[in-house]
């Protein structure tokens, strides 16, 4: 609802400010990723590696790193 209603930081503070226990945690970090991506992809990129690592077999996840690896130019990592 936050994200519907352009409240980007509201939807960043709420979805860091909860946290749940194992794989199910994944969802919320792949969200904090995708909307630090632009402005901090470093910041994804650290997300993304904490969410593979309570679910290694996520495909979402290794898309997902793969993309922002192909974006700042890695390809031959993605």
């Amino acid at each position: 609802a936050l994200l519907l209603a352009n409240q980007n930081d509201a939807a960043i503070k709420m979805l860091q400010s909860n946290c749940l226990a194992g794989s199910e945690d994944c969802q919320r970090l792949v969200r904090l990723a995708l909307l630090s991506i632009n402005e901090n992809p470093k910041e994804a990129w650290d997300y993304l590696i904490e969410a593979g690592i309570k679910d290694p077999q996520n495909p979402d996840i290794h898309t997902y790193r793969a993309r922002l690896l192909e974006s700042v130019g890695k390809n031959t990592l993605a």
